[in-house]
């Protein structure tokens, strides 16, 4: 099968193509984006918080990124979480088509924390976070999947 199209149906064509590309972008990065967010939340909820040191040192880095300036580290518990979830959500939002997100702590006694002391057990912030979301992202996927469809029906 050979598309010869007229300069105008061509024109049409590569419009309909750009928009199409388009929406499979805007799918990529809306299922990074959330993905990224519904982690960091999960972390925050599941942080051990007794100083805020630790819930505060949740640090989302980006593959496009620039630095943003620290905040203090609030100290009580209320207040860090929510500045360590203000403080990913921004970030995230300002990266523009992430390939890959990144979430750390980098408080020193962070590993302490995941796997324990020699007289107390680890919290596993980090491995029941990734547990979560293995069951979480196929629904972020297929919400953001039907936003696609949407948007592609409007062509």
């Amino acid at each position: 099968m050979t598309l010869a199209p007229t300069r105008t149906g061509n024109r049409d064509f590569t419009r309909d193509m750009n928009k199409i590309k388009t929406v499979i972008s805007d799918l990529s990065d809306s299922v990074i984006k959330r993905v990224a967010v519904t982690t960091l939340g999960i972390l925050v909820q599941r942080s051990p918080i007794l100083t805020g040191r630790y819930v505060s040192s949740h640090k989302v880095v980006g593959d496009k990124m620039m630095d943003m300036p620290e905040r203090d580290i609030q100290s009580n518990r209320r207040s860090a979480a929510a500045t360590a979830m203000s403080r990913g959500q921004n970030a995230i939002g300002r990266m523009e088509n992430p390939k890959s997100i990144t979430i750390k702590n980098t408080v020193h006694y962070a590993q302490n924390v995941e796997t324990g002391w020699e007289t107390a057990p680890g919290y596993f912030v980090y491995g029941h976070t990734a547990n979560d979301m293995i069951e979480e992202t196929p629904r972020i996927i297929k919400q953001e999947e039907a936003k696609a469809q949407a948007k592609l029906n409007e062509l």
